[in-house]
Formats: C-alpha cells, structure tokens, sequence
C-alpha cells in the first residue's frame, strides 16, 4: 500500500490553518508545525508533501510571514482557499470576566478583534503567540485564571473552556485566505484562476515600477493585488508581490511574463492556481 500523503499544517491542533486542512478535504496525515517558516521548510525538505499557511485577511490583510517564506523558498501555490473566521472569548472554567488581565492569541486574531476589545476591555494587555492553539496550550498548561484566549469556538469547545463572548471579530464577513503549497505546479482547471509573482529591481529609479504597470495595462490583464516587502538588503530596498487573473500556459499571459522578466532583476513565479 502506498504511503499516506503528509501535509505541513501550522498548529497545534484546532487552529484556523488546521480547520482550512479539513476544507481542502485532502486525505493527508496532518503534520503540525509551530511557525509558519517551518511548513515551508519542512516541505522544502521533503518531510511533507503539501503545506497549508494563512496569506491574507479581510480585516488585517496580508501574513507576512508568509510572503516573505514564499520569497525565500523555490515553492509553488497549488491552490487559494477562504474560511470564514469567527473569534470567540475563551477562559479556563471558574474565570470571571472580571478576572481577564490580558488577552492571548496569534496576533492575527487580536488584529481583528481590536474593536470589541477596546471597547470591552480598554488598556488590557495583548500577547501575541505563534497560532492560536499555541496560546490555547499556554493557557491550559499555566492554569491562568487572568488569562482570555481569541481563538474559534470549536476549539474552545474540544479544549473544553469556557466561552464568555462570540463572534467578536470587527467585522462579520471575516475570512481568512490559506495557501496550499507544494514542490511541483499543478494543472488549475477551475472558472477562476490566479496567477502570483513576485519581483525586485536592481536599482531604484523613476518609472520602475510604472513600467511593469504599463506591461499590464498592453497586456489587458487585471491585477488583483500589489503588495511590498522589504529585502532588509538596505533601507528603501522592496521585493513587490503580485497577484493577477489569467493562467500563466495562455499565450497572453506568457507573452506578459516574459515582458516583465526583462524589466526586473529577479522574477519569481509561483504559479497558477484555482482560488475556491
């Protein structure tokens, strides 16, 4: 019998990346890593066939982590899917209300809840953790009674605490696009298909970046989203991720890269995929 496939999941268990696994419906053995560079690295390696990380909120927008793990790594996105992200209010049983001194969660979760938070519980202290299960776990281990996690209410419930407060995410189309990541690209053969990129010029000089712009605009290919990092080279110096509709093996779209390769210094393509 052949090997189980393994894909690299940010954990530990019960965190939004965990519930998005579940949502590719994959039959993979779930391998959980404590950070999000090292799913990417675990794949690189060969110990996971497929990766799965959080890229981009509707609220607090891109994870950076992963954009600058998508940078580093020679890694291919196979596909982008959302999940509605609801945030509860969790405490171990016997916490108050009253008792909460600090809010503990992935500090994406905090970043969305910022709202209710300020409102409910102004100048509380905010600890960021490396994903929600984790802070859940910190939580649990150091029986802290002063202690509320932001995490969903699945979770809350399999670790079973106490739930004081739901849906308290600033806004309640909350959704959560994850990335599925793997060695090799695949064929996308859904209605709607994405292309990302990500590139860096050699020098900074006026007309740089209008010129990939322009290359775009001849081409008639919407971009649907432009994002900035930088190299931490030196100061001022960017890598730019691109996303854009189209399949990079139609003739329009291939003719465009190549234009774009000729502008910059380094082009990194990651591939065409199915969005669902």
């Amino acid at each position: 019998m052949a090997n189980k496939c393994k894909i690299g999941v940010l954990g530990p268990q019960y965190t939004y990346s965990d519930f998005a696994a579940d949502r590719y419906g994959l039959i993979c053995e779930k391998i959980y890593f404590s950070n999000i560079w090292e799913v990417f690295d675990a794949l690189k390696r060969g110990e996971v066939e497929k990766g799965i990380v959080p890229i981009e909120n509707t609220i607090h927008g891109t994870v950076r982590e992963t954009f600058d793990s998508l940078f580093k790594f020679d890694l291919m996105i196979l596909e982008q899917l959302s999940l509605p992200i609801h945030h509860c209010i969790a405490v171990l049983k016997g916490t108050k209300k009253k008792d909460i001194k600090k809010f503990i969660s992935h500090q994406q979760a905090l970043s969305q809840s910022q709202k209710y938070i300020r409102k409910n519980f102004p100048k509380i202290e905010q600890i960021g953790f490396s994903s929600t299960g984790k802070a859940i776990e910190a939580m649990i281990k150091r029986k802290s009674g002063k202690a509320a996690v932001i995490c969903s209410e699945a979770a809350a419930k399999k670790h079973k605490l106490k739930i004081i407060a739901k849906n308290i995410e600033d806004q309640k189309g909350n959704k959560t696009w994850f990335a599925i990541l793997g060695k090799n690209p695949i064929e996308p053969q859904g209605k709607k298909i994405q292309t990302s990129i990500a590139f860096h010029f050699k020098k900074d000089h006026p007309g740089t970046l209008f010129s990939v712009f322009k290359a775009f605009n001849d081409a008639k290919v919407n971009m649907t989203k432009i994002e900035s990092r930088p190299t931490l080279a030196k100061w001022g110096d960017y890598i730019f991720f691109l996303d854009f509709e189209g399949d990079q093996k139609k003739p329009r779209i291939a003719k465009l890269l190549k234009s774009i390769e000729k502008k910059v210094a380094l082009l990194k393509n990651f591939g065409s995929y199915n969005l669902s």
